[in-house]
């Protein structure tokens, strides 16, 4: 939550050093893809960059300068030293600031393994021949249901960090009914409105 002149360690690098160069005339809005990387939604974020121009003989006077925003505490720490290569692999102490540059990261669900239960004339092919005998359904895989009683299915989703959610869903005698797997609602989110004499499709992901 506060930074101070020893630089953090421990880093996981999701974007590889390149040379870049800034064309047009500023401001500059720049992306780049990065590695994605789990994120449990409540820790901190540390962002470290690095860079160097003193190949070309420029001095850290030279560098350019990015938008940023003032914060409450030292929430920034840098070092900048000219004509010194090595300045990523060994910086000295770092220098803090409550003045942070501003980033954006992009975020999205990953797919978090669904199980359903009971397995009771579940099947992992339409015709209803291969028998389902539990365990996780990953993503771009089916359950197929041919109940021959009015029978309860649960399907329960558990993330990495053993966080689950549920959903129920009451199913009365005929054709398969297909359970698939996508990432476009999460576990709680079923469509109520099945009509049996159709297959339809239930959708989850991860827990919010």
């Amino acid at each position: 939550t506060v930074l101070t002149g020893t630089l953090q360690t421990g880093v996981t690098t999701v974007l590889a050093p390149a040379t870049y160069t800034l064309t047009g005339t500023a401001p500059f809005n720049v992306s780049h893809a990065i590695t994605p990387f789990v994120w449990d939604g409540t820790s901190n974020l540390l962002v470290e960059t690095c860079f160097t121009n003193g190949d070309g003989g420029g001095l850290s006077t030279q560098s350019a300068s990015v938008n940023s925003t003032t914060t409450t505490g030292n929430l920034t720490a840098y070092y900048s030293e000219d004509d010194f290569f090595t300045t990523c692999t060994t910086p000295g102490v770092a220098i803090t600031s409550t003045t942070r540059p501003n980033i954006t990261l992009m975020y999205g669900n990953a797919t978090t393994p669904l199980a359903w239960s009971p397995i009771t004339e579940l099947y992992t092919d339409a015709a209803a021949t291969i028998a389902y005998t539990g365990g996780n359904v990953v993503s771009g895989s089916s359950v197929y249901a041919k109940p021959t009683v009015t029978r309860q299915y649960t399907a329960t989703a558990t993330n990495t960090a053993g966080c689950t959610n549920f959903t129920a869903l009451t199913l009365t005698s005929g054709s398969p009914i297909k359970f698939s797997r996508s990432n476009k609602k999460p576990a709680s989110a079923v469509e109520s409105s099945m009509a049996f004499s159709k297959i339809k499709r239930i959708s989850s992901s991860t827990d919010d």
